[in-house]
C-alpha cells in the first residue's frame, strides 16, 4: 500500500510558470536549514491527536504514550532520510512500528491510513515554516518528500505483514502441540482436559467426529479440511497415529451436513465421540477402521467393521482356531458346502429361517437342515446368539 503523490500544496499555488520539479545544488543549504526547524514532538502531538480519529486507533491497544514516542522517532528519521537522501534510515523504526502494531492486532488499513499522516503532518509544517521566497524551493522536494514517506510506508507494512505471518505460525504450532496433547496416550486428565477444551475453544461435553485417512485417502481429507474451515467450522487436524487424523466438533452448525463428504471418503470414522475425554481413544480406533478402508476403497465405521477387527486381532493366537471352522468343512463336498455357507450367511444376516428360505428360493425345513449339518459338522449352532457371535467374525 502506497501513498499518493500530493496534487497541489501551498507551495504549488504560490508560483506559476514552468518550474524545476527537482532539487537544484543550491537548495541544499536552505532545505536542510527548514528540516532542521521542525518542531518535532509538536508535530508528533498533532499526529496522535488526528490518529485517534483512524478505526482501529480509537481505543488502541498500544498507549497512546507509547504512539507519541514512536511518532517523535519516525520524524526524526523521516527527516533525516530528507536531509541525507539515505532511505535505510527509517527501517529500524518502521520495523519496531509494524511489528508493535501487528502484535496489537491493529488493523493494517488501519496502520496505514496513520502512517499516511506522516506526508501531510511534514509537508503542513515544512510550507508552515518556509517564507515567501522558499515556495519554488518547496516545490521542487515534494516528490523527495513523498518518495521518503511512500519508502517508509513499504517497510512497515513489510514488517507488520511479516510479522503476521509469524504469528500465525506461532498460533498454528501451539495448536499442532495442544492437539497432539490431546490425542496422545493416555488421554490427558481430566484437570488438563478441562485446560485444553478452553485453550481450543471446545465445550468438553460436546459430541465430535473422529476420522483418520491413509495413504492415497490423505490428499482428499486435506481438501474437506479445507472447505470445511472456509464453511467457517473449527477443525482440529493433526499427523497421528500413522495417518491424519481429524477431529470436528459435532454441535457447530451445519456440521453434519458440511461434513458428509469427508464420511464418504476411503477413512476411519467413528462418530459420535461422547465428550473430549474420549476423543483420544477414538481417534486411535478410527487409525484401525483406516486400515480397512485402505483395503475396501470405502470408509469404515465401528459397525461396518467391528468383525474384520476382531478376526485380525485374534489372527495367530490360539484363539483363531474358534473362528475358524475351514477344516471342519473339509469332508464335505463342494456344491454342499456352498449351500451350507449361505445359508449359515443368510440366517446371520436375517435371523429367521423363513426369511432366508425366500432369499435362497427354497423351503424352510431345508434351511433349518442345512443349519443343523452345520452344526454337526462344526460344533456351531448359529441359532445360539453367543455361537452365532463365533460365526459371525468367522465369515468377517
Amino acid at each position: 500500500m502506497r501513498t499518493e503523490p500530493p496534487r497541489s500544496s501551498p507551495a504549488a499555488v504560490a508560483v506559476s510558470g514552468a518550474l524545476a520539479t527537482v532539487p537544484l545544488p543550491a537548495d541544499a543549504a536552505r532545505w536542510r536549514e527548514l528540516l532542521e526547524t521542525v518542531d518535532v514532538p509538536s508535530v508528533a502531538e498533532r499526529f496522535v491527536e488526528r490518529v485517534r480519529e483512524i478505526d482501529g486507533y480509537r481505543q488502541p491497544r498500544v498507549p497512546l504514550s507509547r504512539i507519541h514516542a514512536d511518532a517523535v522517532e519516525s520524524f526524526t528519521r523521516l527527516l533525516e532520510s530528507l536531509a541525507t537522501g539515505d532511505p535505510e534510515l527509517t527501517r529500524a523504526i518502521a520495523i519496531h512500528v509494524g511489528v508493535t502494531r501487528a502484535r496489537a492486532e491493529v488493523p493494517l488499513i488501519s496502520l496505514m491510513s496513520a502512517i499516511q499522516l506522516d506526508f501531510s503532518m511534514i509537508w503542513d509544517e515544512l510550507c508552515a515554516l518556509g517564507g515567501p521566497g522558499d515556495a519554488e524551493l518547496l516545490l521542487r522536494h515534494t516528490n523527495s518528500v513523498w518518495h521518503v514517506v511512500d519508502n517508509y510506508v513499504r517497510q512497515t507494512e513489510q514488517a507488520y505483514l511479516e510479522e503476521m505471518h509469524r504469528m500465525e505460525d506461532e498460533a498454528a504450532s501451539v495448536r499442532r502441540a495442544l492437539i497432539t496433547e490431546l490425542l496422545g496416550e493416555p488421554s490427558p486428565p481430566p484437570s488438563r482436559l478441562e485446560q485444553l477444551s478452553e485453550l481450543l475453544g471446545l465445550d468438553p461435553d460436546a459430541d465430535f467426529l473422529a476420522v483418520l485417512a491413509r495413504g492415497d485417502a490423505i490428499a482428499p481429507a486435506r481438501v474437506e479440511i479445507a472447505r470445511l474451515e472456509r464453511s467457517g467450522h473449527r477443525v482440529l487436524p493433526l499427523y497421528h497415529h500413522g495417518g491424519l487424523a481429524i477431529v470436528l466438533p459435532l454441535e457447530q452448525d451445519g456440521v453434519q451436513e458440511s461434513a458428509g463428504r469427508l464420511r464418504e471418503l476411503p477413512v476411519g470414522v467413528v462418530e459420535p465421540v461422547a465428550g473430549l475425554a474420549r476423543v483420544s481413544a477414538a481417534a486411535r480406533f478410527a487409525g484401525e477402521l483406516a486400515t480397512l478402508a485402505e483395503e475396501q476403497g470405502r470408509a469404515v465405521t465401528p459397525e461396518s467393521g467391528w468383525r474384520q477387527l476382531l478376526r485380525r486381532r485374534v489372527a495367530g493366537q490360539p484363539l483363531a482356531g474358534v473362528f475358524d471352522f475351514d477344516d471342519a468343512l473339509a469332508a464335505c463336498g463342494r456344491a454342499e458346502r456352498t449351500h451350507l455357507l449361505a445359508a449359515v450367511s443368510s440366517y446371520l444376516r436375517t435371523g429367521s429361517a423363513s426369511m432366508s428360505a425366500a432369499e435362497l428360493y427354497c423351503h424352510r425345513n431345508t434351511v433349518t437342515n442345512r443349519l443343523r449339518r452345520f452344526a454337526e459338522l462344526t460344533g456351531i449352532d448359529v441359532t445360539v446368539p453367543v455361537e452365532a457371535a463365533r460365526a459371525v467374525i468367522a465369515f468377517a
